[in-house]
């Protein structure tokens, strides 16, 4: 039972209640479609996780969403719950997804490579793996090299999103500057004049236009 409250806890997407579309964001969210990955970043409480969730609902992209925290910096704990999350959304009866074991962690890149591999088989096209709270994870980690390995591997079929209150680690610098990883940061995260008066308005509340001004 505890092993199942862990794993609803990390494998259930936010849930949203009034909610404000937002076209711009979505527009940048779009390029999550297609073999892209996007990582938004930006400080707490700056709409980064509302954002996601919200495209997702909005594109109606089958999608895994996977919340990391410190005990993902054991990669064979972070590999059992991806299996967990990722058979719920499989097209057909999942396969069973490569099983890490001792032998593995002297060639943890090559297993790293064929489970990426069979877990996007498993998925089907398209489909969009979300990955929030990148940050909890411990720069020393091997994570950062077996994440850098499960992005190289994603198909064309499908988008990866990584939310995260920190910049992309040194692992993922290659991806970044051949522009296979594209960030989206707090300055893009941050609402335009309209969007904050529509929230305003959803809201109820009718306010002046100098303090609406003020809000923003």
């Amino acid at each position: 039972m505890a092993t199942q409250s862990v794993s609803l806890a990390k494998t259930t997407r936010p849930s949203l209640a009034g909610i404000i579309p937002r076209e711009r964001l979505f527009g940048m969210l779009d390029r999550v479609r297609g073999g892209s990955i996007i990582w938004v970043t930006g400080p707490p409480g700056c709409g980064k996780t509302t954002a996601a969730a919200s495209y997702l609902e909005h594109a109606g992209i089958p999608s895994v969403w996977y919340q990391l925290d410190e005990s993902d910096a054991d990669v064979a704990s972070f590999f059992y719950y991806l299996d967990h999350a990722t058979a719920r959304l499989a097209r057909r009866k999942p396969a069973r997804l490569p099983q890490i074991a001792p032998e593995y962690h002297a060639g943890l890149p090559t297993f790293a490579r064929r489970y990426f591999q069979a877990l996007y088989q498993r998925l089907g096209e398209p489909f969009a793996l979300v990955l929030d709270g990148y940050h909890e994870v411990p720069p020393q980690s091997a994570f950062h090299e077996i994440m850098r390995i499960g992005m190289a591997e994603l198909p064309a079929s499908g988008g990866l999103a990584i939310i995260s209150r920190s910049e992309p680690p040194p692992q993922l610098a290659r991806l970044r500057a051949n522009r296979t990883l594209e960030v989206i940061g707090w300055r893009e995260l941050q609402l335009t004049r309209e969007e904050s008066d529509a929230i305003v308005a959803q809201r109820g509340l009718a306010l002046p236009p100098g303090m609406l001004a003020d809000l923003y």
